[in-house]
């Protein structure tokens, strides 16, 4: 079976997927990675095939990339919302379907704010699936500019979607951490994700006490680094 993973250019959303593309190889599929040029040494340093395409960007260096961003603000959302669900979206298809019709993919793999991946597999007819380290219920505002590109490609609407989990969503994460006023897709299995092996993590891991309990606490992956001093 051939895998194709698409994932925005961001390290917090791309490291997710790793396990899961390395357990595909392990098992004998083929497995390549379709994101932004210049993230493609990210994608390699961990032993994956990286193919370009759609807006050579970086996550975090979203203002160099996108002069026109908005500053932040009530106006910064709703440019972030249509910039992950249509922008980024609309500008991988393209290349998306020249590199399905050079590889044949059986199956999409995206990542959660990655959307590209999605429209593709639905105008191709191929099985796409949802994986890493979050998903995002989505309200009606938000599904609004992904609608619009799915119209602008042919596909049928759907305000709702419904079709974004329609057959699988991998979600590496505890059950609780969903909210009680959110409900996950009926497709969604809750995954452990896989235990560091030895001498992975940081020094001195591997040396801690066993059998206590260790907690992991992070701010995130960009937002330190692109505003010095917030926290």
């Amino acid at each position: 079976m051939r895998v194709l993973f698409t994932t925005q250019p961001g390290i917090g959303m791309f490291h997710p997927l790793v396990p899961f593309a390395h357990a595909l190889e392990a098992a004998g599929h083929e497995v390549t990675v379709a994101c932004a040029d210049c993230f493609r040494p990210d994608v390699e340093a961990t032993g994956l095939v990286a193919l370009p395409a759609g807006i050579d960007w970086r996550n975090d260096l979203m203002t160099q990339s996108f002069p026109d961003a908005p500053p932040p603000g009530p106006a910064r959302m709703p440019w972030i919302n249509a910039l992950w669900r249509y922008t980024t979206a609309r500008a991988m298809v393209p290349d998306l379907l020249a590199i399905a019709e050079r590889w044949r993919p059986d199956l999409f793999v995206r990542e959660g704010l990655e959307y590209g991946g999605y429209l593709t597999a639905e105008l191709l007819g191929v099985p796409h699936a949802s994986a890493g380290a979050h998903w995002f219920p989505l309200l009606a505002p938000q599904l609004v500019p992904l609608d619009a590109a799915r119209g602008e490609l042919g596909l049928p609407p759907d305000p709702t979607g419904e079709q974004l989990y329609r057959y699988l969503n991998l979600a590496p994460m505890p059950p609780r951490w969903i909210a009680p006023d959110e409900e996950a897709p009926p497709t969604t299995h809750f995954i452990r994700p896989p235990s560091p092996g030895a001498g992975d993590g940081p020094a001195g891991l591997a040396d801690m006490p066993s059998g206590r309990p260790l907690v992991h606490v992070t701010l995130g992956t960009t937002e330190v680094t692109r505003t010095p001093g917030l926290y």
